[in-house]
């Protein structure tokens, strides 16, 4: 077995000492957090041993709770505190998983993996599929293509025909967040893209027929495809809520928003440049699918396509990208904190004061 490197077991040492710190500050703070309400008590009826009890108003798996259980029931910790304390540590063991990500050190665990992901959240099944998708994908273009058409499938599976594929979708969903997605992932991975700036710019006034398809699809996507459901508008303890009220839900943002939409789409699609024709394929159709699928706006089902590209990223990534990124997510998260730790209102039927999250 491989010793660990020093850089990371120093940043595994230091995010772990912030976030206890944090984890302890919030816990100080309130005692329910937003859905809370049902996990901790749910959780803690599995870990106190009963199965038979499921809140009928959950509908992720159990994995979570199972894994709290394992951990807690033999010592008799079931309690919130060390509930949530389950959730802290999985989030220090991600840090290690992500690195053997990166590595390709965990290609002999993908069932394991996959099984993992799946328990823990359903919603993962999509990319679970799409992993096993693109090694069937690639042993056909392997066996049947020569080099020529493998170079004419990695142009011909390109914008053009993922918008179509994209409006295949738009005429059979109720929804499709793939223009919030694209926003998205231009603003944080606004540190990798400086590395393919000059390439994007370079490629506009050769692709410009792009640009026009874009612009009128999402344009379409905007005027007939904005779906508000009820709790975006009811529960302001999210910041998509005052992101909605403030910014989107206005018409004319909506439509001045376009052109970031267009520059995300045409970024992500320089960034999978490096990757086969396969890939492209699968990853668009599991992006459309798992956040098409979701009613609500929300940011939690971002993270999945943009970290599967962050980490798949097939070149060295310049230290200045990693620094950019860095300090943009490290602004973003101490705004959070101060804004959940200061601004405070109360619901008529919560006795505790509630706080804004992103969810």
């Amino acid at each position: 077995m491989k010793k660990s490197p020093f850089w990371l077991l120093g940043g595994v040492g230091i995010y772990s000492l912030i976030s206890f710190w944090i984890f302890n500050k919030v816990y100080s703070t309130t005692q329910q957090v937003v859905d809370e309400e049902f996990h901790i008590r749910q959780g803690i009826h599995y870990c106190n041993g009963n199965f038979s009890v499921w809140d009928p108003k959950i509908t992720t798996f159990p994995g979570l709770y199972f894994v709290s259980t394992v951990f807690l029931l033999p010592l008799k910790l079931c309690q919130t505190y060390y509930l949530r304390l389950v959730s802290l540590g999985a989030s220090v063991l991600n840090i290690y998983w992500i690195y053997e990500i990166r590595k390709g050190i965990v290609k002999d665990k993908r069932w394991k993996v996959s099984f993992a992901a799946v328990v823990m959240r359903q919603t993962n099944i999509v990319w679970v599929g799409g992993v096993f998708g693109v090694n069937v994908l690639d042993k056909l273009v392997t066996k049947t293509l020569k080099k020529k058409a493998q170079k004419d499938l990695n142009y011909v599976y390109g914008i053009g025909d993922v918008l179509k594929a994209i409006g295949y979708y738009l005429k059979r969903l109720s929804s499709l967040h793939i223009a919030y997605f694209a926003a998205f992932f231009a603003f944080f991975a606004s540190g990798m893209l400086l590395m393919h700036l000059q390439d994007i710019l370079r490629s506009v006034p050769k692709k410009w027929y792009l640009l026009l398809m874009l612009s009128v699809f999402f344009f379409l996507t905007v005027k007939y495809n904005t779906v508000v459901h009820p709790y975006l508008l009811a529960d302001n303890r999210h910041f998509t809520f005052y992101l909605w009220n403030r910014f989107l839900g206005k018409p004319l943002a909506r439509y001045l928003a376009i052109p970031l939409y267009v520059f995300g789409t045409i970024s992500l699609s320089a960034v999978l440049g490096n990757q086969n024709a396969g890939f492209k394929i699968v990853y668009f159709l599991c992006t459309i699918v798992s956040v098409a699928l979701q009613s609500m706006i929300e940011v939690r089902y971002f993270l999945m396509p943009f970290l599967l590209i962050r980490l798949l990223y097939p070149k060295p990534i310049k230290f200045s990208s990693i620094a950019i990124e860095l300090a943009l997510n490290s602004t973003i998260n101490i705004a959070t904190f101060y804004i959940f730790f200061t601004k405070t209102f109360y619901w008529s039927d919560y006795s505790e004061p509630q706080r804004i999250m992103w969810k």
